[in-house]
């Protein structure tokens, strides 16, 4: 699909799709998802009456500003939850020795190449990740070593 830029509205003369065309409303949809899924807003249930609008709008700042809280509290905790950079912060930490990884490209297309990494403490068994990228087959790998020092405490 081509981009296309534009430096006001006027100059989108174009319709993408016709009123009542079935690719509308999939479209429609599947921003509303994309919406849905990347913000999560939380208001509170009923019906709410303020004696001004001057209060209105002070309770849709708080409504506004809970909601960027936690939208950063999730994105947070998102981040975080790389395997690698837990890991890491352990050895940082004094906790765990230095990961090591050994990453090689095992088969795959061009165009769809699949990777295998293994991740390994000093002196212990290797831990497998495959991915369609060197991050991706690392992040694996990290992964299955976490879980199995997780299991193994």
């Amino acid at each position: 699909m081509p981009v296309r830029k534009y430096r006001s509205v006027e100059e989108m003369t174009e319709v993408w799709y016709a009123p009542g065309d079935p690719m509308l409303f999939r479209t429609i949809t599947t921003l509303w998802r994309l919406g849905r899924n990347t913000l999560r807003l939380r208001f509170p249930p009923g019906v709410h009456r303020h004696r001004s609008v001057e209060a209105m709008n002070l309770q849709q700042e708080q409504w506004d500003q809970a909601n960027f809280v936690a939208f950063q509290a999730r994105r947070t905790e998102e981040i975080a939850m790389s395997s690698k950079t837990r890991l890491k912060e352990l050895h940082d930490q004094g906790k765990l020795d230095p990961v090591t990884y050994d990453t090689r490209r095992e088969g795959g297309t061009d165009h769809d190449p699949a990777f295998v990494a293994d991740a390994r403490l000093p002196g212990g068994p290797p831990s497998r990740g495959v991915g369609h990228s060197k991050k991706a087959a690392e992040e694996h790998a990290a992964a299955t070593l976490a879980q199995r020092i997780k299991d193994s405490e």
